[in-house]
């Protein structure tokens, strides 16, 4: 598993990273989400190893990473943010090189076969022969990734993976964290949090360098104050009296009405929309719809990073 036990850093007398302690086990794609400025990049990179911290350590496959790196990154893939590459070479250059390290103890028409696996999996083949300086924001991404699972590890780390990415490669490069998230432990930062809903069955927030929630997707959406809410749409209705006898009939929910629609809120999150629905027809109300209240993450995730002040 990826571990990382009371992980802290300092800038001078300035705490960015204050004793962060998780585990990451195959088959779980984490989400690792915070404002910028949180800590989420540095944690990661001391999980690497291209940080030392300032205390506590980290570990890859039970090996720490500063006492023995070179074993610790034998089963671990990295993109960093805005991952640097070697810019002269063309795309089918630099995967090779990255192969003849990260493969090395694989013959040569291995390594080379590595390399073409990695550019059908990131669907690089129209700029294989193109150097990278040339490349689009989101070709250069893909390169990135591409680095990254060449040697087929089993824990990936990946900061920001479909950053600078269209719509369609960003789909296509969810797919593919999701297809290889059975066998291998994730961790992921990301901005998105439609990704996070998307891919990670866990999520971690960060915030001033410390873990604010560690649960999964699901459990942080409950956070939200809608959740589990119904929305009954209504057009040309009696909407004053539906509200008074569902204020009559429900006096532990929370009713609320605004144009034509009224908003049903459970007392306790529980899930409220087929008693709802089953009470409308038992008094052959006419309603255009019933539907679930929205839960945004990006909700939850302002309520629990801003600062209050």
């Amino acid at each position: 598993m990826i571990e990382s036990l009371s992980l802290t850093k300092y800038y001078g007398p300035k705490c960015v990273v204050d004793q962060v302690s998780f585990q990451v086990k195959p088959g779980e794609v984490l989400g690792f989400l915070g404002p910028n400025g949180a800590g989420k990049s540095t944690t990661m990179k001391m999980i690497t190893g291209f940080l030392n911290p300032t205390n506590g350590s980290a570990r890859i496959d039970g090996v720490d990473v500063v006492k023995d790196p070179i074993n610790a990154r034998k089963n671990l893939g990295y993109l960093p943010e805005n991952g640097p590459l070697y810019e002269e070479m063309t795309v089918e250059e630099f995967l090779r090189f990255v192969s003849s390290i990260r493969n090395s103890t694989r013959d040569t028409e291995e390594q080379l076969s590595a390399v073409e696996d990695v550019i059908k999996i990131t669907h690089l083949e129209g700029v294989r022969h193109q150097t990278i300086d040339t490349l689009s924001k989101g070709f250069h991404q893909r390169v990135g990734v591409a680095q990254a699972i060449i040697h087929d590890p089993k824990y990936l780390i990946l900061d920001e993976p479909t950053d600078g990415l269209d719509p369609n490669q960003k789909n296509e490069v969810r797919q593919l964290i999701r297809r290889m998230a059975e066998s291998k432990a994730i961790i992921l930062s990301t901005h998105i949090l439609e990704e996070v809903e998307a891919m990670c069955n866990r999520v971690i927030v960060i915030s001033d360098g410390k873990i604010l929630v560690d649960e999964t997707p699901e459990s942080l959406k409950q956070k939200h104050p809608h959740y589990n809410g119904v929305e009954l749409h209504l057009s040309g209705a009696d909407i004053e009296g539906i509200e008074r006898q569902l204020r009559d009939s429900f006096p532990e929910l929370g009713i609320e009405s605004r144009d034509n629609v009224i908003e049903i809120l459970p007392a306790s999150k529980e899930s409220i929309q087929a008693k709802i629905f089953n009470y409308i027809h038992e008094n052959s109300w006419k309603i255009e719809s019933i539907r679930p209240m929205a839960t945004p993450l990006d909700d939850v995730f302002r309520t629990l990073t801003l600062d209050p002040e």
